[in-house]
């Protein structure tokens, strides 16, 4: 699995409204953030959700396309992992989900299928209470199964 990262070839949610949410604009790999936009796509989307979950704009955000963005070459069992350009000020659950590009990374549009690597829960003690462990977050990391 490499040059997978053009297009951010997943989608990330923050789901409290079931609205992608934040701008994730530096890929982490070996604990280095890079330059912005250098292996995500740049959008035009200026921090406001996307609120129509069955848009093409879930995939990369709003306005991104490939033009530009170079990829990074990634294996299973590597961490990784994203900042974002303002940390996370409403409460709930981060997904990431990965799509295997077709030949092409930085072509991909992100149409094909989607499967969850990693999420970031809710914790409760048994319902007395709950918290969000991304509240605040300015970046995570994952691992690549």
């Amino acid at each position: 699995m490499k040059t997978f990262f053009a297009c951010l070839s997943f989608a990330l949610a923050l789901i409290p409204n079931v609205a992608a949410h934040y701008r994730f604009n530096s890929l982490i790999i070996g604990g280095q953030s890079s330059p912005e936009y250098t292996y995500i796509r740049k959008n035009s989307n200026f921090n406001s959700p996307v609120t129509d979950v069955t848009s093409n704009d879930l995939r990369c955000n709003v306005g991104a396309t490939g033009a530009g963005t170079e990829t990074a070459t990634v294996t299973a069992g590597d961490t990784i992992g994203f900042a974002l350009d303002t940390p996370v000020y409403h409460q709930g659950v981060l997904n990431v989900y990965m799509s295997k590009a077709p030949a092409d990374a930085a072509s991909y549009d992100g149409s094909g299928g989607w499967f969850k690597i990693y999420e970031i829960s809710a914790v409760t003690d048994g319902g007395k209470t709950i918290t969000f462990p991304t509240d605040n977050a300015s970046k995570f990391t994952f691992t690549i199964p």
